[in-house]
């Protein structure tokens, strides 16, 4: 098939020409070697390379010979918008170093191809660009993005002001904070893959506000999948985005001095008695959050004969996740690894079996924000959980050869034949999964 070899000697090409001045050698070779296999290919008819659905066609019949190289050149046609590309007879070195060229540019949605092709006198390959369907679908997912990080902006925001109205010592309305988590709730019943994801955002300073919002985000998630009903989700929503209140930075913004630790739940909870309505809940939360179901955990001396709050039960799941991940102290897992200890603690442990399993089964063994590098070396964020829990479908932000996919493509792994080969920590990347999913 004309088609395989020609992907392998443009694979090679492409990154000749990026890497090599024209006059070294290997540059030289290459382009050589992509006109040779396209004249060879192309005969009467022309050769066409069609991509469907991230897969690449020689015309009608799919490419079945996957290699890193097909998959580069399926990689590169899609994040630049290419439907097709058409190999004609006369196929020559500028043609094939015009192609080469032009598909190592930075995507970008202001990239036309068949423009950049005209300009470097390229003759004997046509191109057919796609409708903006990526950029389309990117801007789309950008615009839902934003409109989730203003809900979370939203739950800061409110998270603060009672903070603020506690440290004054004075009484506090959970109005603002119900009224966060209700619209939070609608997308936690739409999309809780996207509620998932955001719980990974993350800032500088104030680490007890991410991580009182991503319990919550855990939280609801949890109570959305075990049937709560909407007044039990908002309560438990609101107690989740409290639970920590006593570990609030004090009033001029010190942070609580370290002793403080084991007694946060006794002074979250009696701040919370302040609450100017009659659901304790948030109060019971904030007091119980760090009691394991086994009789361990702290305050001291509460555990004997001790039926835990099921929103507790919850919160406390919810808190432990988050904690591995976001670790103030020691290392932070990586995402599977946090899942694995997560099940081990609820193996006889601390935490509610049931509870860490609809956590767990809600985030995927391969948790969703995962960064994971597949066999061909490219790179991926885990998105959502799927059929198969090795293989679950991603995000993909690296290239085979190291570079930023822009707009990234979603992968499906339904017929790919690429696997996982390993858990990366996102920071030695560069990569945020919060800023892709």
């Amino acid at each position: 098939m004309g088609a395989v070899e020609i992907a392998g000697a443009l694979a090679a090409s492409r990154k000749a020409v990026r890497l090599y001045p024209p006059e070294h050698p290997t540059h030289r070779e290459t382009v050589v070697a992509l006109t040779a296999a396209v004249t060879e290919a192309v005969d009467v008819r022309p050769v066409v390379l069609n991509l469907r659905d991230g897969r690449l066609y020689e015309g009608s019949n799919v490419i079945t010979e996957a290699s890193p190289a097909t998959r580069a050149l399926a990689e590169a046609m899609g994040v630049r918008r290419v439907e097709s590309l058409t190999f004609h007879m006369g196929f020559n070195e500028t043609d094939a170093t015009g192609i080469s060229e032009v598909l190592s540019l930075k995507p970008t949605p202001e990239l036309l191809v068949h423009e950049e092709l005209e300009s470097r006198g390229v003759r004997a390959v046509t191109v057919s660009e796609l409708e903006d369907n990526l950029a389309k679908e990117a801007e789309e997912r950008d615009r839902r993005r934003e409109s989730d990080r203003s809900l979370y902006r939203q739950a800061i925001r409110s998270l603060k002001n009672i903070s603020a109205d506690l440290a004054a010592g004075g009484p506090t309305e959970s109005v603002e904070a119900a009224r966060a988590v209700a619209q939070i709730i609608e997308r936690v019943q739409e999309s809780p893959s996207a509620v998932l994801a955001l719980a990974l955002m993350s800032g500088h300073g104030d680490r007890w506000l991410f991580h009182s919002v991503a319990v919550m985000l855990y939280s609801l998630v949890i109570g959305s999948r075990i049937g709560l009903s909407d007044p039990e989700l908002l309560s438990l929503g609101v107690a989740a985005l409290v639970h920590d209140m006593g570990s609030a930075p004090a009033e001029d913004g010190a942070a609580r001095p370290a002793d403080t630790d084991e007694r946060h739940a006794i002074a979250g909870a009696h701040a919370l008695g302040r609450f100017r309505d009659d659901d304790a809940r948030s109060m019971i939360v904030a007091y119980e959050h760090h009691m394991g179901i086994d009789g361990s955990g702290f305050p001291a001396g509460a555990q004997e004969g001790r039926t835990l709050h099921p929103h507790s039960r919850i919160v406390a799941v919810a808190d432990r996740y988050d904690g591995l991940l976001r670790s103030a102290e020691g290392p932070r897992l990586l995402p599977d690894r946090a899942v694995a200890q997560l099940l081990r603690e609820a193996s006889g442990g601390p935490l509610d079996p049931v509870i860490t399993c609809v956590l767990v089964d809600a985030l995927g063994v391969i948790p969703i924000g995962s960064v994971v590098r597949l066999s061909d070396h490219s790179v991926g964020i885990v998105r959502e959980p799927g059929p198969d829990p090795l293989r679950p479908p991603l995000r993909l932000v690296l290239g085979i050869d190291g570079t930023e996919l822009k707009p990234a493509l979603d992968l499906d792994f339904a017929e790919d034949k690429r696997s996982i080969v390993e858990s990366l920590a996102a920071p030695q990347l560069g990569i945020d999964p919060a800023e892709y999913l």
